[in-house]
């Protein structure tokens, strides 16, 4: 361990502390705010979708993991993630799946993306923007694609 961090956490420890305790609350209520989204998406005709959370332990971001099974060849994944700066949507493939072919189904399917590493839905939304706002662009991705042929 370096020593002058040691140094700072011994002199700074009290205000470490309470940064941390600040921290876990924080990422507290960013998993409240994808769990009660993912309540609102209806998957009840939705076989093919599997509904997940992720959160990287060091990171300030939690996501709402809309997987969809279109094929063998095509798994899609939509992540609906939330940090301090707000919500972003961003579609991709998962497990090697083709990338071109993605492209051409979102295009087919008339969703808009930005390229980029993954498509990324072109609206972000504030931080506090209400869940019943997100709600009907997450539903609409997840039916459009899910029951796409």
């Amino acid at each position: 361990m370096d020593p002058q961090f040691t140094k700072f956490l011994a002199k700074r420890s009290d205000e470490v502390a309470a940064l941390l305790k600040e921290v876990d609350k924080f990422r507290g209520e960013l998993r409240t705010k994808v769990r009660e989204l993912g309540a609102l998406i209806n998957l009840q005709e939705r076989p093919n979708v599997r509904q997940w959370l992720y959160r990287e332990r060091t990171e300030f971001f939690d996501v709402l993991v809309h997987d969809i099974s279109l094929s063998d060849e095509l798994l899609v994944a939509i992540d609906t993630c939330i940090g301090p700066d707000g919500w972003e949507i961003y579609i991709f493939s998962r497990r090697g799946s083709n990338q071109a072919r993605l492209r051409s189904l979102l295009q087919s399917l008339a969703i808009p993306f930005e390229e980029g590493e993954r498509f990324t839905y072109p609206t972000p939304f504030p931080y506090t923007e209400q869940l019943d706002r997100l709600q009907p662009v997450i539903q609409e991705l997840v039916d459009k694609i899910a029951t796409a042929q």
